[in-house]
């Protein structure tokens, strides 16, 4: 993501966006924030929240898809005060935006060809329950979004009560699980469906560990904690990935080998 400043007096921050890139690492063109939102007249939206007013374009995670049915590219973003937005680079329109259905959100992923589901990673607030001021994160799945954009226009969908437009909405909080257990990260994290969606893979990325889960038998199959041999303190992590194939011809001795060496 890439920042310049945001030139209006009242708030003065950095402005972020995203830029597309060649082969050769060449930047072919950069898209800004505040053009998208203010040519799709949702700038007073981002704006409006006093409390993030020198941060309102903080941008968490852009993910592209490229639609095997029309060849088109879009980018879904996740911005930690806005919310969610589907944005069609082909055409140079928004197609969608959410706000208020998640909290302080990461890893935006859409799961299927199209996008018309997507995956978030809800990071959760404790502002969001004030009599404990305790908070737990949790995956959503949305369902039903629109591909292009509907008679010319963006969609605008605001609140947890996304089926009032149609769409559907489903959260696992893992409320299954040892409270001790649940995953509480305040900021960043990751969250990944296997492709039957039996099986979330999740990265608590302050608090150092990565766990997977099985939905239906309600279990952890695995977990992992980044610690320090020394004083056992847990180290952050850093958006990791679950790879079903080794890459590079790598193998399981070769992997065995490098973590002896070390």
């Amino acid at each position: 993501k890439n920042q310049q400043k945001y030139k209006s007096k009242k708030y003065n921050s950095a402005m972020e966006g995203f830029a597309i890139l060649d082969k050769e690492l060449n930047i072919l063109k950069t898209f800004w924030l505040q053009k998208i939102m203010e040519d799709n007249k949702i700038l007073t939206d981002a704006l409006i929240r006093t409390e993030y007013q020198y941060d309102p374009f903080h941008l968490n995670d852009v993910h592209p898809l490229i639609d095997e049915l029309t060849g088109e590219t879009s980018v879904f973003m996740s911005l930690r005060q806005f919310g969610l937005l589907r944005f069609n680079l082909t055409r140079n329109k928004l197609v969608w935006s959410i706000v208020g259905a998640t909290e302080a959100q990461h890893d935006i992923t859409p799961i299927t060809q199209t996008g018309d589901i997507i995956s978030v990673f809800n990071n959760g607030s404790p502002k969001s329950n004030l009599l404990n001021n305790d908070f737990e994160n949790s995956i959503i799945l949305v369902s039903n979004l629109p591909v292009t954009q509907i008679d010319n226009n963006p969609s605008y969908f605001f609140g947890r009560n996304l089926n009032a437009f149609g769409l559907g909405y489903e959260e696992y909080k893992l409320d299954f699980l040892n409270e001790k257990m649940r995953p509480k990260t305040a900021t960043q994290g990751r969250g990944e469906f296997s492709k039957d969606r039996r099986y979330l893979f999740i990265e608590e990325t302050d608090e150092g560990r990565l766990i997977e889960v099985d939905l239906k038998a309600k279990k952890i199959l695995w977990s992992y904690l980044n610690k320090t041999e020394k004083n056992n303190d847990r180290l952050m992590l850093s958006w990791s990935r679950k790879i079903e194939k080794l890459p590079f011809n790598l193998d399981q001795l070769n992997l065995e080998n490098c973590q002896n060496k070390l």
